[in-house]
């Protein structure tokens, strides 16, 4: 993977990319994913940005309009392109700190009864809510 690559990617995510914290219930335990997405209509850009640095590719399509090309990475995956894209973020810089910070907090889980501690919940809740609150350009 070159450089140039790396600050390519940055420049896709800061204008059509979103980076997101997903909280889901399964197995009667809260989960939480990091999501990393670039979606647009043109696949070759979906597909080169698969083709550098993994992931997956979706795609829908609604009457009367372009097909929509989703590519996405979560996880330990997602974590290690935000820390190589950190300098050159400009719109999703405050995105990527928090998600990085969220993702810290893998490894020094406490769990109690087979799941999450009410605190690191209430910690990765918090994480969740500013991500969301600064995609819908809501200042923190």
């Amino acid at each position: 993977m070159e450089d140039s690559d790396i600050v390519y990617l940055a420049g896709i995510v800061d204008g059509e990319g979103c980076i997101n914290i997903v909280k889901y219930h399964k197995d009667n335990r809260y989960r939480y994913r990091l999501q990393l997405r670039v979606i647009n209509t043109c696949k070759e850009l979906v597909d080169w940005v698969e083709e550098r640095f993994g992931g997956y590719i979706t795609s829908r399509q609604r009457p009367n309009l372009k097909v929509v090309y989703e590519w996405y990475i979560a996880d330990k995956a997602a974590e290690l392109l935000l820390y190589d894209m950190l300098d050159y973020l400009i719109v999703k810089r405050q995105q990527a700190y928090i998600a990085l910070d969220f993702r810290a907090t893998y490894g020094r889980v406490c769990y109690k009864q087979g799941g999450l501690s009410q605190e690191v919940i209430d910690m990765r809740d918090a994480q969740k809510d500013a991500i969301s609150n600064l995609n819908k350009g809501i200042v923190l």
